[in-house]
């Protein structure tokens, strides 16, 4: 049998980590080094405008690329953007203290996934499918990471594996690397839309400098040419069942979404949708929950292969929503501190004479 995991930004900040696009926008606005390229400074004042609304900010990079924006204005931004956050995340995912006893919680769980669904039919109807798949081959767990971070190898596998097999239950696991189709800090990572449709400027988005950028399926096979749009394709294909987590189902994202739709509706694999939410539900608010996980539900089959119809959007019945599991509620040692983004010298030194030359400008 064929598992695979997706896992979003909730995986890390259910961590600890400070890893959202909102937290990282205050950082980039507020401790960003002074910058003379009037491209940024520009963009920036922008941003400032209305921060909430560019916390989802790779949609709005999207529409931001108007018929305004020039070419070399969009280039310096994207490449600022890419840089600074490659740096603010990598600092992020170095709070991270890994610990053996955490490895052994995060595979123990992931391979017995009908522990964690908190509704008793909800675990018999998944132990019921998995038992339909089960064959004297061991189970394989890939793993897809919409992160930018290495968090889930730091605490799930050991050092230069590419496969960890463990047994639970007497069942024999395979754990394969993750597919990282969003980049990672250290290698290059991928800032941008799903494709040509979600940007406005509609004559800039024909030229090459601009789509390796703003086009994630552009970034990652003409750019880094990694093979990971490849390799997502192939494990959401081979899944018999696919769990995801932590992700908000953005349409950035909408070819990924629309791939296992396909799956769900042709093929009739089971998905588990792993919903987060602030909201706690007991007593008599069964109802509300389950308001609540349709809602979200609707909005993941939204970006499929069912809203092309122009209908409204059904769920399907091998689809199950999960609200607030403790999956990945783990515990672990995360430095409480945050780490200081100093300027390097050179940066210093231009803030120091900006702050003199205008102190001189008002005397």
């Amino acid at each position: 049998m064929n598992i695979l995991y997706i896992l979003g930004n909730g995986f890390d900040l259910s961590l600890g980590l400070d890893t959202s696009y909102r937290s990282f926008l205050k950082h980039y606005l507020n401790s960003h080094q002074p910058n003379t390229d009037p491209f940024i400074k520009d963009f920036q004042d922008e941003v400032w405008k209305d921060i909430e609304t560019w916390t989802d900010l790779e949609t709005n990079l999207g529409q931001w690329l108007n018929d305004k924006v020039t070419r070399e204005r969009a280039i310096a931004v994207h490449d600022d953007l890419v840089n600074e956050l490659s740096l603010y995340m990598k600092n992020e995912q170095e709070r991270l203290k890994p610990e053996a006893k955490v490895r052994e919680q995060i595979l123990s769980n992931m391979a017995n996934v009908s522990h964690h669904l908190n509704r008793n039919l909800d675990s018999r109807d998944i132990t019921n499918y998995i038992l339909k798949h089960v064959n004297n081959t061991p189970h394989v767990i890939n793993t897809i990471t919409l992160n930018y971070t290495d968090t889930f190898e730091r605490l799930a596998l050991k050092e230069g594996e590419n496969v960890f097999q463990c047994t639970d239950n007497k069942i024999n696991f395979l754990f394969n690397r993750p597919i990282h189709v969003h980049g990672t800090v250290d290698e290059g990572i991928v800032l941008g839309v799903n494709d040509e449709k979600q940007i406005h400027n509609k004559q800039l988005v024909k030229e090459n400098s601009i789509q390796n950028r703003f086009i994630k399926t552009s970034t990652i096979n003409n750019v880094y040419r990694t093979g990971f749009e490849e390799q997502v394709t192939n494990a959401i294909d081979a899944a018999h069942l696919i769990c995801v987590y932590g992700t908000s189902f953005g349409k950035t994202d909408k070819r990924i979404w629309n791939r296992i739709m396909n799956r769900v509706v042709n093929k009739n694999v089971q998905v588990i949708l792993f919903h987060y939410g602030i909201e706690t539900f007991g007593g008599n608010e069964g109802p509300k929950m389950v308001d609540k996980v349709e809602k979200m539900n609707r909005l993941f089959v939204s970006y499929g292969i069912a809203s092309d119809t122009g209908r409204p959007v059904s769920i399907p019945s091998n689809l199950l929503g999960v609200y607030n599991s403790d999956i990945f509620n783990i515990k672990v040692d995360v430095l409480n501190q945050k780490p200081v983004y100093l300027p390097d010298e050179a940066e210093m030194l231009a803030r120091t004479q900006k702050s003199i030359e205008e102190a001189l400008r008002v005397k």
